[in-house]
């Protein structure tokens, strides 16, 4: 299928290879003459339909491409959310688990204890003197 821009700018597409019958023309001149009269009226048939179609294809894209944008995003979001979920839990849960090992300690408790006592005698002291 042959093609080209005509004098308006628009693709025409042109079927190679047909000839006109008989009753168009009886000489090559006018038959060549009728054939070129029936692709400009089939490519301007054809440009006028693709001129209304155009739009509506614009902008149906346009509202396609955004929704999907939007589900993407939003499956993003949630996946991504799930997985600083996760991410926190596992901080929260080993931070615990290391408080765990330090005021369960042995030094942890004896710091504890020891400084219990010091507040302890300090406030008895006060409590001679008077």
């Amino acid at each position: 299928m042959g093609n080209y821009i005509n004098d308006k700018g628009y693709i025409c597409y042109v079927r190679s290879g047909y000839s006109m019958s008989h009753t168009h023309g009886a000489n090559s001149a006018t038959a060549e003459l009728h054939k070129r009269e029936f692709e400009e009226i089939a490519n301007n048939v054809a440009d006028g339909k693709l001129q209304q179609i155009m739009p509506v294809i614009e902008k149906t894209t346009h509202q396609i491409v955004n929704e999907y944008g939007r589900t993407v995003w939003a499956s993003l979001i949630r996946e991504l959310v799930g997985a600083l979920e996760t991410d926190v839990h596992s901080q929260v849960n080993v931070g615990f688990d290391g408080l765990r090992e330090v005021f369960y300690g042995e030094k942890c408790q004896k710091y504890i204890s020891d400084s219990i006592m010091k507040t302890l005698l300090n406030e008895l002291s006060k409590i001679r003197t008077k």
